[in-house]
């Protein structure tokens, strides 16, 4: 299956600038804080018993504490003043398409890019649950029935495949919403097997637009019944 390319949405560019925005000035703010209290620890540090070249490597630790800690200020100044500070409404189109709201279920392993694609689809207006493996996954299916399965190959406990074959049998009406995401693409055995759902797929590391695509036609035709998603 393949999706035309386009390119991203400026809705979809803005949320995810928002959210590095979040995190870098998180990062750089802690980073500042540490750097803040080393120099006034070895300001405080009593150095009338020291040595003159313990006395010479304190005064450069603070020298270089002090200007480290200019550093991270400005730096977080930039990103507050060059970011913007919300996501503006989402009334976006990828490919003539308006992006449906539905119920997103991620399934990933990896907690930072959970997170990270978490919180980019919610940005973008849709409900998302997250969990880091198919047997979470599938016990999630019991509570509700997802609109797009976006879901990892290989997890601990009960992987992408598994968890799909299993979903056939006992939901197939669910089994044309995956989305299969994986960075095993170059394993014949893995391409196979994405390949025979007849499921769209996307390697890792993520291109958003590409996943946005690939989630976008799931939505578009989620009301249809089968384990094969039309095109």
């Amino acid at each position: 299956m393949e999706y035309g390319h386009a390119e991203p949405p400026i809705e979809l560019l803005v949320a995810w600038v928002q959210l590095l925005k979040s995190d870098i000035m998180y990062a750089v703010n802690a980073l500042n804080n540490r750097l803040n209290v080393i120099k006034h620890t070895v300001s405080e540090a009593d150095s009338r018993n020291l040595g003159p070249d313990t006395k010479q490597a304190l005064s450069r630790i603070k020298s270089e504490s002090d200007r480290a800690a200019k550093i991270t200020a400005g730096l977080l100044h930039r990103v507050h003043v060059l970011a913007p500070d919300t996501a503006p409404p989402i009334l976006f189109e990828y490919d003539g398409s308006k992006l449906p709201p539905g119920h997103i279920l991620l399934v990933e392993s990896d907690d930072a890019n959970r997170t990270v694609i978490s919180e980019v689809f919610r940005r973008l207006g849709q409900e998302v649950t997250a969990v880091s493996n198919g047997y979470e996954a599938f016990s999630a299916m019991g509570r509700f029935e997802p609109d797009c399965i976006v879901c990892g190959v290989r997890m601990q406990y009960l992987d992408g495949r598994t968890l799909f074959e299993q979903v056939e049998q006992e939901k197939p009406h669910l089994a044309s919403r995956f989305v299969f995401v994986t960075g095993d693409y170059t394993n014949p055995a893995t391409i196979e097997f994405l390949e025979n759902t007849g499921q769209p797929y996307v390697g890792k590391p993520y291109e958003m637009e590409t996943l946005l695509g690939a989630v976008l036609a799931i939505l578009k035709n989620r009301t249809g019944v089968g384990s094969k998603a039309t095109a």
